[in-house]
């Protein structure tokens, strides 16, 4: 029996109100489709749109050789590498409202598509909204991102600045993102001031108090119901007598509803499974699945498996794999047969006569020395024509029988392997070795996986092995391992302020004042918690010692160890309180790697555990940058948390960066002169026979174009700078640059040949795609400080002048307002475009790596 009691619960749970505001459109000509272009003709004129870069960006009319459904597209717009699309939103940011930003993303059937990012930019500051989501060739893809603005962004909102939708191809390399159909709605959200999950005017209008989190977790009528449950419920959490019954236990009359729909969102069923229950279903939150009772079990609802759907496109072709390991050798083939004898050769000179003879059958030796055979001291030798039979030696010097002499050498033979069976044992032992290298451990063992392993590369009883990190999947990635500082019990390598690492080498997709990244390799788990302190090796607490991220979803922790690096697995942990009530613990993550912090790759997908977690890899990963991506959590709508986070493994030695052996004149005509050049490190001459001798320099064949001549790097991560008392340790001139490690420079007559000798000059943030390039005659002519003569600190200059590579202000010379451009010590500034013939930088960019290179 159903009752109406019942029926009406279920409509309750159904259909629980909320107030939706209206929304408001903010894009303004969002499907492109105001201009009359022809087929494949392209424009970068619209209203209300900016298009960054010369041609790079704008409207495209596509043709059928772009897309396979050409016909059914209008106008798109696209944007080239390191372009941009944006438009002014024409309202500042409202903490008070929700924003909905819908995309279609494009990618040609004839070109590449890498990389592209979304965001929301007020003055210099960008909100990224990227989706982790994958384009397809050949087609557009449709992308709804949410962004709700919280506390973190008061600082934004105070700017009072218009929002800027930016649409982005934040990629170097050639390719283009195409872009349709861009809305952008802004609707009215509950405010919820103490987060509790229970809105504010909810609270008020039940005697609650919106500023008091702690009062989600009471029960004001003491009905045995909390009053975040009556509120999830929709019960009155002030009267005793509402509250939130799943079913009620005594019927109230003998109405029956007939196959009643019962979806009650708890982690358990709501009864046990028997016939009287039959049919029943329920909604799990946890496991987002529906469940109905057959009587017995409760078994998961859904219906038959569909038809298979049609196959998708074919997949882009993969890299050519490593070359696999050469097979055995055939078996030998049949002997063939045997030649002609040959003619006979001249007859010989013939030989001194022998002193004696010795004929088989005669019955003596007729001689007048002695010879060898039972003599102790023979003055000749004896020839012997036939056989000479002996007996078992009685004396050293006698014949002896063939079984005799094979016997011993057999013993001597044995005695031989006997002990050089015992040498290679003690070498084992005292010199232990898995192979000469990692190829020949693969080779012996095609099974063998990647780890650490004894290299003994000149054999046994020659130099002692080397500990060997064998990447089994890219032989020529292993390296020699370098000891690395372990802290705790799990032999930890990214406690902060150990091996170099410090606040500014961890990072995160959002955080949540006045929590941080780095709070998360502290060594210590939340500030409340009885045992906060959970490394020995650990100091003390960085900003309450835990990562809050503001939603539960998509969020990512990231660690830059600054060298090679193999992880193994990793640890992380949550207060016993985050990790129980509202589980804020990550579930499904998406470990990930990078050689450069841009461009990461999916390692391996994991279901941790709620609360501590430990994850061992079923491979090591290899690289430099490694970032946690968090899908979901246990439980919580609102926040991810890691309060504590440690990764096991070791650093190894880093690639080898030999120059090329090469003494053309700059890094231009080495590309030139090869146009399949790849970046590196070359030796060049600029003034051929001139006095600047042939030297080393890093040569970028990439960026924009190619061909650029570094001169000079400022500002290296983890140097330890003193800016005010020691100057002399943001510039170090040296007569090669062979790495990335220091603030190197060139000497002065290097760089004022090469000034004097080049066109462009580009200065380079790689760590985070930002550029700017200029013709040196435009620096040169700059009006306040002209381009100079040195790399190094500008002499007779004080203050921040003597950092200054050049300096053009369009009036006066007082570097405020927004009227001047310069290189800084490590800030570009580009308040004046006019001294820019290329740039993505819109203000300013500082406090970055800053490589200069002329061409």
């Amino acid at each position: 029996m159903k009752t109406n009691t019942i029926a009406k619960w279920v409509a309750l749970a159904l259909g629980v109100s909320c107030s939706v505001a209206q929304s408001q459109e903010l894009v303004l000509n969002g499907d492109f489709s105001t201009q009359s272009l022809a087929e494949s003709e392209t424009t970068v004129v619209a209203d209300h749109w900016l298009f960054s870069g010369t041609g790079q960006a704008g409207i495209l009319n596509p043709a059928p050789h772009h897309y396979s459904n050409e016909s059914e597209v209008n106008n798109i717009a696209f944007a080239g590498a390191n372009s941009v699309i944006s438009q002014d939103l024409g309202a500042p940011l409202d903490l008070n409202s929700n924003y909905r930003v819908r995309v279609k993303l494009g990618w040609r059937e004839n070109a590449d598509a890498f990389n592209y990012k979304i965001g929301l930019r007020i003055d210099n500051h960008t909100i990224d909204i990227t989706p982790a989501t994958q384009l397809t060739k050949g087609a557009f893809t449709q992308l709804d991102i949410e962004f709700k603005p919280d506390a973190t962004h008061q600082y934004l909102a105070d700017l009072n600045s218009n929002l800027v939708l930016t649409l982005e191809n934040n990629d170097t390399q050639v390719s283009f993102i195409d872009f349709d159909d861009v809305s952008v709605t802004i609707s009215a959200k509950n405010l919820d001031s103490d987060q509790d999950h229970m809105p504010d005017s909810w609270e008020l209008s039940h005697g609650l108090n919106p500023s008091d989190p702690l009062d989600a977790s009471t029960d004001l009528d003491s009905d045995g119901v909390t009053n975040l449950n009556e509120f999830l419920a929709g019960t009155d959490p002030t009267n005793a007598a509402s509250f939130p019954h799943i079913f009620n236990h005594q019927f109230t009359g003998n109405v029956e509803i007939e196959s009643a729909l019962r979806l009650v969102p708890q982690n358990t069923a709501p009864m046990v499974c028997n016939t009287e229950h039959e049919g029943s279903m329920y909604y799990n939150s946890v496991e987002r699945l529906v469940f109905v009772c057959d009587g017995n079990i409760w078994n998961e609802f859904r219906g038959l498996q569909g038809e298979a759907g049609v196959a998708g496109p074919q997949g882009i072709q993969g890299p050519q794999g490593i070359q696999g390991i050469s097979g055995e050798t055939g078996p030998v083939g049949p002997q063939g047969d045997i030649g002609l004898t040959g003619p006979q050769g001249p007859q010989g000179v013939q030989g001194i006569p022998g002193t004696s003879h010795w004929r088989d059958g005669a019955s003596a030796v007729s001689t007048n020395v002695k010879v060898g055979v039972g003599t102790v001291s023979p003055s000749a030798a004896l020839e012997v024509i036939g056989n000479a039979i002996a007996n078992d030696p009685i004396e050293s010097n006698h014949l002896v029988t063939k079984s005799y002499s094979d016997a011993q050498y057999t013993e001597l033979k044995q005695k031989y392997d006997h002990l050089l069976a015992m040498v290679s044992t003690l070498n084992k032992d005292v010199y232990p070795s898995d192979g000469l290298n990692c190829a020949d451990v693969l080779a012996n063992n095609p099974n063998a996986q990647s780890g650490l392993y004894q290299i003994d590369a000149d054999g046994p009883g020659g130099n002692v092995a080397v500990e060997y990190f064998c990447d089994m999947q890219n032989i020529d990635a292993s390296r020699p391992i370098v000891p690395a500082d372990t802290t705790g019990s799990n032999n930890n390598i990214a406690l902060v302020y150990s091996n170099g690492l410090q606040l500014n080498n961890y990072s995160a997709s959002g955080n949540v004042s006045p929590f941080s990244p780095a709070g998360a390799f502290d060594g210590h788990v939340y500030y409340t918690d009885p045992n906060t302190k959970i490394n020995p090796d650990a100091g003390n607490i960085v900003t309450k010692g835990i990562w809050l991220a503001p939603t539960n979803s998509n969020q990512w922790l990231q660690v830059d160890f600054g060298r090679k690096t193999v992880v193994t697995g990793f640890k992380t942990q949550v207060s016993t309180q985050h990790a129980e009530f509202s589980p804020r613990t990550p579930r499904e993550v998406i470990f990930q790697v990078s050689n450069d912090g841009v461009n990461f790759v999916d390692h391996e997908q994991i279901v941790m555990d709620k609360g501590t977690a430990q994850v061992t890899l079923n491979r090591a990963a290899f690289g430099t940058h490694f970032r946690l991506h968090v899908t979901n959590t246990h439980g919580s709508s609102d926040y991810v948390q890691i309060d504590e986070m440690e990764y096991f493994g070791f650093f190894v030695q880093p690639d080898p960066q030999e120059p090329v052996d090469t003494q053309i004149s700059n890094c231009q005509t080495i590309l030139a002169e090869n146009p399949q050049s790849t970046s590196g490190f070359y030796q060049i001459d600029p003034d051929g026979t001139g006095d600047i001798a042939p030297f080393t320099t890093f040569c970028d064949m990439e960026l924009k174009g190619g061909g650029w001549t570094l001169v000079g790097i400022r500002y290296v991560p983890n140097k330890p700078y003193d800016h005010i008392n020691n100057f002399d340790v943001l510039f170090t001139e040296v007569n090669n640059i062979t790495s990335f490690d220091d603030n190197y420079h060139l000497p002065d007559t290097h760089w004022q040949y090469l000034k004097s000798n080049s066109q462009e000059l580009m200065m380079n943030m790689r760590n985070v795609g930002v550029y700017a390039i200029a013709d040196i005659a435009a620096l040169q002519n700059a009006n306040c400080t002209p381009l100079v003569d040195t790399l190094g600190r500008v002499p007779n200059k004080t203050g921040e002048e003597q950092f200054r590579l050049f300096w053009q202000e369009v009036s006066g010379c007082s570097a405020v307002g927004t009227d001047y451009s310069m290189l800084n010590y490590h800030n570009i500034y580009n308040y004046d475009p006019s001294i820019y013939k290329d740039t993505n930088i819109t203000s300013t960019a500082f406090e970055q790596t800053n490589f200069i290179y002329v061409r």
